[in-house]
């Protein structure tokens, strides 16, 4: 009698599991797998990608940062409306770099901390936040190069993390070319764009197994309902997860801080990438007589393992093209606490951290009369 359930459980999941992979395939051949993606981030030819224009959503980041709201303008900046034209006795200072720039609530950013405490010098600061997560200096270059020169500022402060080493190698494997000229770059691509191929050895490297990861990325390859419904809307949360050869080309380097404290071999070849497209901005700049600034700063791993090469690299840098820096980690190691400025279980500050950063890069700028 036991047999004999078994035998018909078994054959009725076996239907179930039919008809479900019937209406599947339905699905796809009027639907396809691809739904639009509308969320915070969309796709760029050029730029990898954007923040999505005129955007606004309710975010809930961390239990630490609790909820704020995300709103972009019309320029896809998470900035109020800038205009073109600078205002009389304004000095516009442009702000670039990752996540750690894009912040959170906008009334405690970085933008916020620095404009409560540079020295104004009888002038009207206007400060404006470019950053984007997971831009790097190849993904700076272009977007200040395509769009951002538009505001003609008078100083940029670029600000590079840890991750950006990691970053700008990946991209340089996206890296688009001019169609008359093969050795002119144009643009980094979208990895979307890609073709995947899910394979066992990527998925292991990257996430344990039997993780939601795993769940996803398998039912993204082989659902159309899973794929159109709930993976693509917000691919942008994944394209990071995926063990796609593909996807990663021959760049297959997941662990950022390896390549940042010069402990993989791929290390100086990434470091290469990286100095070169700040190269190409920095250049750009000077070009246009603007000031610039560098701001660098740990990720509370790097300080606990006493880790400086980091440091040590972007400072050597800075002083060969004769560029100001500003190095947070020994200002940031010398606070008893300094571990309360991160949030827990994430590599970013939480808004101590923010606040303090702004105070000590502010007090940089101000006391090299850089304004």
């Amino acid at each position: 009698m036991l047999k004999n359930k078994i035998k018909y459980g078994i054959a009725y999941l076996g239907y179930i599991f039919l008809i479900i992979l019937f209406l599947d395939n339905i699905f796809g051949f009027f639907w396809g797998n691809e739904a639009k993606s509308y969320g915070k981030y969309q796709s760029s030819d050029t730029l990898n990608h954007v923040f999505s224009k005129n955007y606004t959503t309710l975010v809930k980041r961390h239990p630490e940062v609790g909820s704020y709201m995300f709103k972009t303008n019309s320029m896809g900046l998470k900035n109020d409306e800038i205009s073109i034209q600078k205002g009389e006795n304004t000095k516009r200072i442009l702000l670039i770099g990752d996540s750690f720039v894009e912040s959170y609530d906008s009334n405690r950013s970085i933008k916020a901390i620095l404009r409560k405490h540079l020295k104004n010098n009888n002038f009207n600061i206007e400060i404006i936040n470019a950053g984007i997560g997971s831009y790097s200096p190849i993904l700076h270059y272009f977007h200040y190069k395509y769009f951002l020169n538009t505001y003609n500022p008078d100083i940029v402060i670029i600000c590079i993390d840890v991750t950006d080493i990691r970053d700008d190698y990946y991209y340089s494997s996206l890296v688009k070319y001019d169609v008359k000229d093969k050795n002119k770059v144009i643009g980094v691509g979208n990895n979307q764009n890609l073709k995947r191929t899910l394979t066992i050895k990527g998925m292991i490297n990257k996430n344990p197994i039997f993780s939601k990861i795993w769940i996803c990325g398998l039912m993204s390859k082989y659902s159309n309902i899973f794929n159109y419904v709930i993976f693509t809307p917000k691919k942008e949360m994944w394209w990071r997860h995926w063990g796609d050869k593909t996807l990663i080309k021959n760049h297959p380097i997941h662990d950022y801080i390896s390549l940042a404290t010069g402990v993989n071999k791929k290390s100086e070849a990434a470091y290469k990438v990286t100095f070169n497209y700040l190269d190409m901005l920095t250049k750009e700049l000077k070009e246009q007589d603007i000031k610039i600034v560098l701001s660098i700063y740990p990720h509370l791993q790097i300080l606990q393992n006493k880790n400086t090469y980091y440091s040590e690299k972007m400072i050597e840098y800075a002083k060969q093209k004769n560029l100001p820096i500003h190095d947070l980690h020994y200002e940031i190691l010398g606070q008893k606490s300094y571990k309360d400025y991160y949030l827990n279980g994430d590599m970013h500050f939480n808004y101590n951290g923010i606040a303090f950063w702004g105070y000590c890069l502010a007090n940089f700028i101000n006391s090299k009369n850089i304004i």
